[in-house]
């Protein structure tokens, strides 16, 4: 098989392994909150940022991993390789054993929840943290040997099982249930791969893993920072109360709709922006290229959908998640947001490729520092989530626009014209965004005639609009970006 048609191959794999998980993991969200009330709810997404941040406890190890392996093996250097591995996964297992008895010890404090049971459901989700850490361990020898079969298997396993168990165990046994469902799922998964890849003798961390420390850091921090901006809502909220944080909670859920594809896009393209910036002998000509076509396809995809998503939020709430209504405006803000907030996933890996990660570090620090600003600001203000929501939205979505003008700085553009490029790219979202809060205006509400009303709407008016700015956008503004 050719290199072009394997690197095909292996691209589709991913792909198609990333998007089966996220529709699992879209359909698993959907059925949850209809089954809880707001509260419960709350409680779930507030375990669930547990397994969000547990997943860097690695502090680095595995990105320097997934770069370094592949040389290693091509070079036949088998025992630097085993060496290197080694290290990384056992001195990732010793920290977050660590981590795991640290926080058990503090879950016999006061703060945690008065329920016994959401209490036990915080202490198996920490419990959980360890299959975590054996699964992004045999998914970056899974990617690193290219097995990516494999790697598309465990993702479409995990989000299968965690669909079925986790809805089947919270319907019994609520947020509990819950916990062991997805703690359940994710250890069957690391179970069932086991034999597929190698452990050898256990050690503690050493200079090796210092080492991987070192290189990796940076690049977890980018991904790590990422997270914490976009969870960044969901604590403020936590503060407030648990129904508040249910509200954010569901809102934030179709909003990360939208940069879903993005996200996966972005993932794809990653070892080609290191190919062109490779070929290019470091001139980053080639990737700049590559990234624009991203720009490109991110904002003429996002744009309509969030547009669609916003439109369908309405009869959605108010015809099924009845309890959730009062999230209704934290959903609008939220999904029109992601449009703009999806634009830095679209540049954020190209500045990694060429190596301007420590200037993007800078600019996710201010996101980060912002977005709690603006958010507490807000709830100060509103006292619930739909403030949180504006000053979160809005730091996102500025900062966004700050890193998509810092890659097309640093691929190419001058200062004004990385400015004018940014125009272009954001005055088609800006109109499309202005039709759509035009037609929510307008919508009646009585929520059949609601749920109608906006049929037509996508129908008539935003399907056409975003196939007139892809029109506009190949014919015109593209042109600008090459």
């Amino acid at each position: 098989m050719s290199d072009r048609k394997k690197i095909a191959r292996d691209s589709a794999y991913m792909l198609a392994g990333s998007l089966a998980g996220q529709a699992f993991g879209l359909l698993r969200g959907l059925i949850i909150p209809a089954l809880f009330s707001p509260a419960q709810y709350g409680m779930w997404r507030n375990i669930k940022l547990i397994w969000q941040y547990g997943l860097y406890l690695h502090l680095g190890s595995m990105p320097t991993l997934n770069r370094e392996l592949p040389g290693l093996a091509a070079t036949e250097r088998w025992e630097e390789h085993d060496r290197q591995r080694r290290a990384g996964l056992w001195g990732g297992l010793f920290v977050t054993t660590i981590a795991i008895a640290l926080v058990l010890l503090a879950t016999l404090g006061d703060w945690m929840p008065a329920s016994p049971g959401d209490a036990w459901a915080v202490r198996i989700a920490v419990l959980g943290l360890l299959a975590q850490q054996f699964q992004t361990y045999q998914q970056m020898i899974f990617r690193v040997r290219s097995e990516f079969g494999l790697l598309t298997l465990t993702d479409v396993a995990k989000g299968l099982l965690g669909l079925l168990l986790v809805v089947g165990l919270g319907w019994l046994w609520g947020v509990l249930g819950m916990v062991l469902g997805f703690v359940g799922a994710l250890s069957a998964v690391a179970v069932a791969s086991f034999f597929r890849v190698p452990y050898d003798r256990p050690q503690l961390p050493d200079g090796v893993f210092a080492g991987q420390i070192r290189q990796g850091l940076p690049l977890m921090s980018i991904s790590f920072l990422a997270v914490a901006i976009d969870t960044s809502g969901q604590v403020i909220t936590n503060d407030l109360n648990l129904t508040q944080a249910g509200y954010f909670g569901i809102a934030l859920m179709f909003g990360s709709m939208i940069y879903a594809l993005p996200k996966v896009l972005n993932k794809v393209l990653y070892p080609r922006f290191l190919a062109a910036f490779a070929r290019g002998g470091g001139s980053r000509k080639e990737t700049g290229a590559l990234m624009r076509l991203s720009l490109r396809l991110t904002a003429v995809t996002a744009a309509p959908a969030a547009a669609v998503g916003a439109l369908v939020a309405g009869p959605f709430f108010t015809l099924w998640y009845t309890r959730y209504e009062p999230a209704l405006p934290v959903a609008y803000v939220l999904i029109l947001s992601m449009t703009v907030v999806s634009l830095r996933y679209a540049v954020q890996n190209a500045l990694i490729a060429i190596r301007r990660h420590n200037a993007l570090i800078t600019l996710q620090v201010a996101a980060l520092v912002l977005s709690y600003g603006l958010g507490w600001a807000g709830a100060a203000q509103t006292g619930d989530a739909t403030g949180v929501a504006v000053g979160v939205a809005a730091a996102s979505s500025s900062v966004a626009v700050l890193v998509v003008g810092l890659a097309l700085v640093g691929t190419g553009s001058t200062a004004a014209a990385a400015c004018r490029e940014v125009l272009l790219l954001l005055t088609p979202i800006a109109v499309l965004t202005a039709i759509t809060v035009g037609a929510i205006s307008q919508a009646p509400e009585q929520p059949l005639a609601q749920l109608t009303w906006s049929l037509w709407a996508i129908v008539a008016v935003i399907i056409p609009a975003g196939l007139m700015f892809r029109w506009v956008w190949n014919r015109t503004l593209a042109g600008s970006f090459d």
